[in-house]
C-alpha cells in the first residue's frame, strides 16, 4: 500500500526503496544498541520501550495524509522509518534474551 501512497504524495517510485532500506538499515545497528540496552537497563524495559515507540511512530506516518509539500513528506517518512528500525532491532534483541532466559530455566529443571 505504501508505493501507492508515496506515488499519490508526488513521490518517485523509487522512493519506496528507501523507505523499505532505510528500516533494515537501522534495524542492524538498532540490535547492536539494543544489546548494549539489554544489559544495561534489562530486558522487559527495553522491549517495551521499543515496542511502544514503533506504535508511537505511526502516528507520523499517518499525519502524510494532511500535508502537501513532496519534501516534508520525504523526510518525515524516513525519519519515521529510520526510528522505527532501531526500536524494532533493540527490540527484537530484548526479546531474544528472554527466550532465551527461558529455555535455560526448562534446561536446568
Amino acid at each position: 500500500m505504501m508505493p501507492f501512497v508515496i506515488v499519490e504524495k508526488g513521490l518517485r517510485p523509487s522512493f519506496s526503496g528507501w523507505f523499505v532500506g532505510i528500516f533494515g538499515l537501522c534495524f542492524t545497528v538498532g540490535g547492536v544498541v539494543g544489546g548494549k540496552l539489554v544489559v544495561v537497563h534489562g530486558r522487559h524495559r527495553v522491549l517495551v520501550a521499543g515496542s511502544t515507540t514503533i506504535a508511537f511512530m505511526f502516528l507520523p506516518i499517518g499525519a502524510i495524509d494532511v500535508m502537501d509539500s513532496a519534501s516534508q513528506i520525504a523526510v518525515i517518512l524516513l525519519v519515521a522509518r529510520a526510528i522505527q528500525g532501531l526500536t524494532a532491532g533493540a527490540a527484537k534483541v530484548a526479546a531474544e534474551v528472554m527466550l532465551l532466559a527461558l529455555t535455560q530455566d526448562d534446561k536446568a529443571r
